[in-house]
């Protein structure tokens, strides 16, 4: 072979520069991938490494990282997948029962409860869920009861009532 020190890859790699560059090669009749280093000695550029390799190779060895880059994020997403199901199953359950309770509640059902079996977040939210029942239901007992005190006070009175604001207008 003739000398390379003028191709492009070796001229820009004396200067101290990595160089890397694609073209043909008429010695070789193909589409090489060049790239040069420099070599240095005690901090001085004594000459250049250049190597050259077939695009062809270099296209086959890309397309089989990308086989196996799709192989693996297939293997991930079907690991993934595999632990996904069961671990939403066992939040499904529990988070069903607590929309079906608290659906209940918005319908007016204060005496639903919501069973809880859990010690993490949902397990709080069903408690904290039982606890404001609990307390609605206290206050609309109260409620009841008030009403049916005032029933009675009004149905045990035999003279007239009337009801006045604060500034005394009926």
């Amino acid at each position: 072979l003739e000398n390379h020190a003028g191709r492009p890859a070796v001229r820009a790699a004396l200067p101290g520069q990595v160089a890397s560059l694609a073209r043909h090669s008429d010695t070789l009749r193909g589409d090489l991938f060049y790239a040069a280093v420099p070599i240095e000695v005690d901090g001085r550029v004594v000459g250049a490494a250049r190597v050259a390799w077939p695009q062809t190779e270099i296209q086959a060895a890309a397309a089989s990282l990308r086989r196996s880059v799709g192989l693996a994020l297939a293997l991930a997403l079907l690991v993934t997948v595999l632990l996904a199901v069961p671990l939403s199953g066992s939040l499904a359950g529990p988070l069903g029962r607590i929309m079906d309770t608290a659906r209940r509640f918005g319908a007016g059902d204060v005496s639903a409860r919501i069973e809880v079996e859990r010690q993490d977040e949902l397990g709080e939210l069903a408690r904290i869920l039982n606890q404001s029942a609990e307390q609605l239901q206290a206050r609309l007992a109260e409620g009841a009861r008030d009403q049916a005190r005032g029933q009675a006070i009004l149905a045990a009175m035999e003279e007239g009532l009337l009801a006045v604001d604060h500034r005394g207008l009926v």
